[in-house]
């Protein structure tokens, strides 16, 4: 199916169901960015035809595609989305495809929905595909604070970051500054990243 054809199918409700896996998932940093979205447990991807590897600069995991049999399940959480925050996460998580793959819940129930997938593998990997199995998570998201205060980021950079288009076009200018140093434009704010670490 096309990408219109998918949305089509996969709407719940009104509401778009995507599967989370990083730094969107309920105790990270990027969580608040689901505020409002409805909760639908803890799922994991069908088949373990993906590998999850943690980003060589940031604590944020990448999921890419890999040959059938030689990867692993990716435990996440799943969400109910409203159209507005569908858009604030696909900017969020620019650089990746959103793509519909199967998950499995703790019920055995299978459920077709959406998730961000990578072109590649980065970094250390994660064998379990629980990004909260990581082992040098903590290290990395206090390696990541100390990377945004040497580049001077300012937290009132990020609080400028809104839903409609403009705001998300000044927050591209500010998020694009900190990809050079980073290698990503996915980026956690200030004050969210010393909130995790406290």
């Amino acid at each position: 199916y096309a990408r219109a054809e998918w949305d089509q199918r996969l709407r719940q409700g009104g509401l778009t169901p995507v599967f989370t896996y990083g730094t969107l998932m309920r105790g990270f940093c990027n969580h608040h960015e689901l505020e409002g979205a409805r909760y639908s447990g803890v799922y994991r991807t069908a088949r373990g035809d993906f590998a999850m590897n943690l980003h060589r600069f940031s604590p944020v995991p990448v999921v890419s595609k890999v040959e059938a049999g030689t990867g692993t399940q990716i435990t996440g959480e799943l969400y109910l989305l409203e159209d507005c925050m569908l858009r604030r996460v696909d900017f969020l998580e620019r650089g990746y495809e959103r793509e519909p793959v199967e998950v499995l819940s703790d019920f055995g129930i299978v459920e077709t929905v959406w998730m961000y997938v990578g072109t590649s593998a980065h970094g250390s990997p994660v064998p379990t595909g629980d990004f909260r199995d990581a082992p040098a998570a903590g290290q990395a998201l206090q390696s990541y604070l100390d990377c945004l205060m040497e580049i001077d980021v300012t937290e009132s950079d990020w609080s400028s970051r809104g839903t409609d288009e403009s705001k998300a076009s000044s927050a591209s200018a500010s998020q694009d500054a900190v990809g050079e140093q980073l290698g990503k434009g996915e980026v956690c704010t200030l004050r969210d990243l010393v909130d995790e670490l406290q």
